[in-house]
């Protein structure tokens, strides 16, 4: 599986670098539909999980977030 990155922010979500133990299941539990949603602290996106079939709104928040200068921007 390849990097994934927010379509907004540009960071990176997932990595095939990041250890096992941080996995997101995310990526293996879900299938993603589409977008719902983009804002300052990430993407929202309609989800169906794989066993239970049912509807999930899934927000992804970018690793490492956001530096001091966009935080104090996005709370104005």
């Amino acid at each position: 599986m390849e990097e994934m990155t927010c379509p907004v922010t540009g960071c990176m979500i997932w990595s095939p670098i990041i250890k096992n133990e941080k996995f997101s299941r995310y990526l293996s539990d879900f299938r993603e539909l589409n977008l719902l949603g983009k804002g300052a602290f990430g993407c929202a996106y309609k989800c169906q999980h794989k066993i239970d079939q049912n509807f999930y709104a899934i927000k992804m928040v970018p690793i490492g977030g956001l530096n001091k200068m966009s935080f104090e921007t996005v709370i104005k």
